[in-house]
């Protein structure tokens, strides 16, 4: 019998610690940085919900925190807004564990794109065709092939300074 009582008395100490907790919901939380890279105070961040509707509106502090809780297990699109325009936004599911976002909007570097033609053999050469780099006018970008051209003159010059006298003409 009074091990019915310490078993009971335990269960029940462990259920009140725990629905506190899960009385209070899910909470997400994180920080907000601007494009400088420093903490942004006083931006706006809403948590909408599946239908589209705003279930929680915060500011950031002076460390660019902000924190949302109470919130119940589901999926949250988290949003930040300046200038009542969404800056960035994210898809977060919540579940047992609170969730922690954090938003960058430092720009993203841009890659530089290459642009490439193909380049058909020369006519009389053994070269084969080809792709070359070129900017952005559709000029040859410097370095890109390596490859000369000459003229046929220039080829027929050449034969007839030939040391090879198999060669000459």
């Amino acid at each position: 019998m009074f091990y019915r009582t310490i078993v009971l008395g335990a269960a029940f100490t462990i259920v009140a610690a725990v629905l506190p907790v899960a009385a209070l919901g899910q909470s997400i939380e994180g920080t907000v940085r601007g494009s400088d890279g420093k903490a942004l105070k006083d931006a706006e961040v809403r948590v909408e919900g599946k239908d589209r509707k705003i279930v929680a509106t915060t500011k950031t502090d002076t460390r660019g925190h902000y924190s949302s809780t109470r919130l119940s297990a589901g999926v949250y699109k988290i949003s930040v807004v300046l200038g009542g325009a969404v800056q960035s936004s994210v898809n977060v599911k919540t579940a047992v564990n609170n969730s922690r976002v954090d938003f960058d909007l430092k720009p993203a570097v841009a890659k530089k794109v290459k642009h490439y033609v193909w380049v058909p053999a020369p006519t009389g050469s053994h070269m084969g065709s080809g792709w070359v780099e070129v900017d952005d006018a559709g000029n040859a970008a410097p370095g890109a092939s390596n490859i000369q051209t000459a003229s046929g003159e220039l080829a027929r010059d050449m034969m007839r300074r030939s040391t090879n006298p198999s060669t000459k003409p």
